[in-house]
């Protein structure tokens, strides 16, 4: 009840331990304690893992919502040929669609990740801008995704993952060298 609930009470984070019973079949995530930049680079490394590439579009394959990974992502490693995509397949087969959804939520949380931190850039104005359409993870020295630390520094990871921090000058010099 509204009327019973009391503020500013101190908690020990060890008195909240959840309870799973062993027959529940629900998908339980766990999201990491922090979504960095680390965050997205694992997700885009896992991509690459399982596609051999970079997708077109951070919202092309990151879902808007758990129970719409599943789908996405056994469609594009039907597809693929990748160890890690051929792993994934034959890890899978034979399972119900409740026990896929289950195996996938864990390995699938640092794509997750990547999508959660794409979109906090967006909602807190940081003009984030994501080139897998052209860049591949052998373009050592092209912009992949980048997004503003300040008005005088950019956030780039690179086409190999590693990031960096710009200018503005050196930012608007490697965004004109990306293929059209």
């Amino acid at each position: 009840m509204q009327h019973e609930f009391q503020w500013d009470v101190p908690v020990d984070a060890a008195e909240f331990v959840p309870v799973i019973p062993e027959d529940y079949t629900g998908i339980v995530v766990k999201f990491p304690a922090l979504i960095t930049e680390e965050t997205a680079i694992q997700g885009l490394k896992l991509l690459v893992e399982l596609l051999g590439k970079y997708p077109e579009s951070i919202y092309h394959i990151v879902p808007e919502n758990i129970n719409d990974d599943s789908p996405i992502v056994l469609r594009l490693a039907e597809k693929s040929e990748t160890p890690a995509a051929l792993r994934l397949k034959e890890e899978i087969e034979g399972l119900t669609d409740a026990q896929i959804n289950n195996k996938l939520v864990d390995f699938l949380m640092p794509i997750r990740g990547l999508g959660i931190f794409y979109r906090w850039l967006q909602f807190d104005k940081k003009d984030p801008a994501y080139y897998g359409k052209t860049v591949t993870p052998k373009d050592t020295d092209k912009v992949l995704m980048r997004w503003k630390v300040s008005e005088n520094e950019y956030r780039v990871i690179f086409g190999d993952l590693h990031p960096e921090t710009v200018s503005p000058e050196k930012l608007a010099e490697l965004e004109k060298a990306l293929p059209k």
